[in-house]
């Protein structure tokens, strides 16, 4: 950004979020003025959640069953007290993770409308495994397919830290057992 083309701005902050972005800058290699200016880009151009829709409550409700769900495998995994197992990162454990999960389907399922549903084997490329794939994809590549989705995608990316390896490693995983299961239909032949 040329210097004709910023201004300067003054507010007030927290001592503990200042301490926060001081944190991230540092970790990202960069000065507090440029992180805090790369999360505001970041908030204007990233598609918002609009909470005046379902899906924002159903974010929100998910969000607090996972932290709630894996948390409480922490606290009785390792006899721990709750303040210790709030402060650890539950998506590290897999037993906590697992109970995350669980709580998720959970809601989803009781959030399910009460309809007529289609087979889970009805043969569609754009069935839930499509979209779930889809998204894992580009948020562990930070590149989406179309242009217009790169903010999101990078916000995805850097969100995720550490655990777009493990997508990596689930793609990985995935592309493995597939090219198993072609080799086992041609040997059956």
């Amino acid at each position: 950004m040329a210097q004709e083309d910023s201004s300067q701005l003054k507010f007030r902050i927290d001592r503990e979020l200042r301490d926060q972005l001081e944190k991230a800058a540092e970790k990202n290699g960069v000065s507090l003025n440029k992180e805090i200016t790369e999360r505001l880009v970041r908030s204007l151009e990233a598609k918002s959640l609009d909470d005046s829709k379902p899906t924002f409550g159903i974010l929100k409700l998910i969000q607090e069953a996972m932290n709630a769900a894996g948390e409480a495998a922490l606290f009785e995994e390792n006899d721990m007290s709750w303040e210790i197992a709030r402060k650890k990162l539950w998506t590290d454990s897999p037993q906590a993770y697992g109970r995350a999960v669980e709580a998720t389907i959970t809601i989803l399922e009781a959030l399910r409308p009460a309809t007529r549903r289609a087979p889970d084997n009805y043969p569609t490329p754009w069935d839930g495994v499509f979209w779930g794939e889809y998204f894992l994809k580009f948020a562990a590549s930070g590149k989406p397919n179309v242009p217009e989705n790169q903010a999101l995608a990078t916000d995805l990316n850097k969100s995720l830290g550490a655990l777009v390896q493990r997508i990596e490693s689930y793609r990985t995983l995935d592309a493995r057992d597939a090219a198993m299961q072609r080799q086992s239909k041609r040997s059956k032949k």
